[in-house]
């Protein structure tokens, strides 16, 4: 008898032993299984859906809550109400409600219970929490702990976060009549911008940067690589888009041991490796005079050199030019197509699935810094989750979280 044959007929035995149940015995087993899945985490999937509040049960918080210790002078006395105070800001980014009333109301007393409520909490009480406490001026501070903790977890479990990423920008339509937003002709609608910086493999935002529509997200990359050191991630290469591929951006990725993988622009100049290294070693020959001047024949040593001298748009030309000679090949279009597929796709999805461009219905700036906030700390919290219960794929994916 195959295993398939075997688990057929203990499924049947099983259905026939429920089917001869009488109605307490029943609710008696229902009770019981029910019991059973609460004690063990499920990862939410296409199979088996799990609500918000089941969800975020598992979510220990206990790092998290330094973002909001200076907030309260009495921190000490009542830190154990903050866990599920926490737990119901996860809820809240979670569940896609758009306003923070509509969390609150829609949890049962049992739901209360199971994030670590005593009992239900006064509504004023966790409004101040979100919107106070944290606040938007908070969201990236507690977004910079998230990922550390995420970072620290991975790392113990042989995953590496950051070492591949990519960059890119995206519109966020505004509501009708928003006085701060701008008209965007490229877009050709008025709304805002935010700037994300993606894990190319695991795809978790590992940094974003909320700007007006008609800013140049280039100057976002050079912000965005050093907040990720600051978060000891140790990047190693990063995809972006032509916008990005400034000649200050290519020299200052390279100077950081970084490798930069862009699209190569058709009414761009080109200019072969060799000319260019001629016009590297040229310049360099004219610092011979200065204290710190080391003769070389290390073309990446004078790079080096010329780039701490300021001379980032030579350094930039001859990085470019070096990306250029193999933009046709297999393997740095690859990537290149990597970066289209995947950060289109994440930007879709939290536009569509995580709520991004349907979260709030409020206007204004410190409403859209909320909005963005809230949509990537849903992302967040998923992952941090997963992490804490075992779990190593698909880390941000909200889809089956309901």
């Amino acid at each position: 008898m195959t295993e398939t044959e075997i688990e057929e007929k203990v499924k049947r035995f099983w259905d026939a032993k429920k089917r001869n149940l009488d109605e307490a015995d029943s609710r008696e087993l229902e009770k019981t299984l029910k019991e059973i899945d609460e004690c063990e985490f499920i990862d939410p999937s296409s199979e088996r859906p799990v609500k918000v509040v089941d969800f975020v049960r598992w979510l220990n918080p206990e790092s998290l809550l330094e973002i909001v210790k200076e907030k309260y002078p009495y921190f000490d006395y009542i830190k154990d109400r903050f866990p599920a105070r926490m737990r119901f800001v996860a809820y809240h980014c979670l569940s896609g409600n758009r306003f923070l009333m509509a969390s609150y109301r829609s949890l049962s007393k049992e739901d209360w219970r199971k994030i670590g409520f005593d009992k239900i909490e006064p509504y004023e009480t966790l409004r101040d929490f979100t919107y106070e406490r944290i606040g938007e001026e908070n969201l990236p501070a507690l977004t910079d702990i998230m990922i550390k903790e995420i970072g620290s977890i991975a790392e113990k479990k042989r995953i590496i976060i950051g070492e591949r990423v990519m960059e890119d920008a995206t519109d966020i339509p505004a509501l009708k009549h928003d006085p701060e937003s701008e008209y965007s002709g490229y877009y050709k609608e008025w709304g805002y911008k935010v700037d994300i910086t993606l894990d190319a493999d695991h795809q978790i935002p590992l940094n974003y940067l909320p700007l007006g529509i008609n800013e140049d997200e280039g100057k976002c990359l050079k912000g965005s690589q050093e907040k990720l050191k600051s978060l000891g991630i140790e990047e190693k290469e990063r995809m972006v888009d032509g916008k990005y591929a400034t000649f200050e951006n290519i020299a200052s990725s390279k100077s950081k041991g970084i490798d930069l993988f862009f699209k190569i622009a058709k009414n761009w100049k080109r200019e072969s490796v060799d000319e260019m290294e001629n016009a590297v070693r040229d310049r360099y020959q004219k610092y011979h005079n200065e204290m710190d001047f080391i003769p070389t024949k290390s073309i990446s040593c004078m790079l080096g050199y010329l780039y701490e001298k300021g001379e980032h748009e030579l350094v930039g030309r001859y990085y470019r030019a070096e990306n250029m000679e193999i933009a046709h090949t297999s393997e740095y279009r690859r990537k290149c197509n990597e970066r289209s597929s995947k950060m289109e796709g994440s930007n879709g999805y939290m536009k569509n699935v995580a709520g991004l461009c349907d979260r709030f219905r409020r206007r204004g700036w410190r409403a859209f810094l909320i909005r963005v906030g809230f949509t990537v700390l849903s992302l967040l919290f998923a992952a941090l989750t997963r992490l804490q219960n075992g779990i190593t794929k698909n880390l941000g994916n909200v889809t089956y979280v309901v």
